[in-house]
């Protein structure tokens, strides 16, 4: 079996069925799809002193991005980002656009760009334009670390395609050849209603 990110993630959350409940690995799923690192660290981006407060917001975020459904494997990229970009740490934050987006190249080609983007848009959060003396200044960084992020990405792909163990090269590309069903779109054999008009 071809190795993928997705079986490295899950493996250290992996529960024998004999300890599930009702015949599903409940202790996996909890574990494996916890949201609490996204609280810990926008708690920690917030800067909240109060413990209760810290708590209840924490929790609250738990809650909220459990309403979707996310690959667990691909959440990595995000507490990465969240717990070690910090823009007064260049070098660390640098150092969490490496990791986040090599992971990335390994686990999903659309999420390539994610851990830059999300390190990019921390930072135009948290960094007025008001402290910069030029535009050109203020955006240096975002772009180089796009840059960065998405070569990293591709070396992560590059590196996932040497160790997966899969002989068929082609099939990597496959999300960039396949076939662009644009009938989907309006009413057709497959979908009577069809995507635009059911929006």
């Amino acid at each position: 079996m071809a190795w993928h990110p997705l079986y490295a993630a899950r493996h250290p959350f992996y529960c024998s069925r004999s300890a599930s409940v009702g015949g599903s690995p409940l202790a996996s799923s909890f574990v494996a799809w916890n949201r609490s690192p996204y609280g810990v660290g926008i708690c920690r981006r917030f800067k909240i002193q109060d413990k209760t407060t810290a708590i209840l917001l924490g929790s609250w975020l738990f809650l909220y991005m459990f309403q979707g459904a996310v690959y667990y494997h691909l959440q990595i990229c995000m507490i990465i980002i969240l717990l070690g970009f910090l823009y007064a740490h260049p070098w660390r934050s640098v150092i969490a656009i490496i990791g986040a987006s090599f992971w990335a190249g390994m686990s999903r080609l659309n999420w390539y760009p994610v851990p830059a983007i999300l390190a990019i848009t921390i930072y135009f959060l948290e960094v007025p334009f008001s402290q910069a003396s030029q535009f050109w200044r203020y955006i240096a960084k975002p772009v180089l670390w796009g840059v960065i992020g998405l070569v990293t990405a591709l070396l992560g792909q590059f590196f996932y395609v040497i160790i997966s163990g899969n002989t068929n090269l082609q099939a990597f590309g496959s999300s960039l050849t396949s076939a662009l069903l644009w009938y989907r779109w309006f009413p057709s054999a497959t979908n009577s209603i069809g995507i635009i008009p059911a929006y």
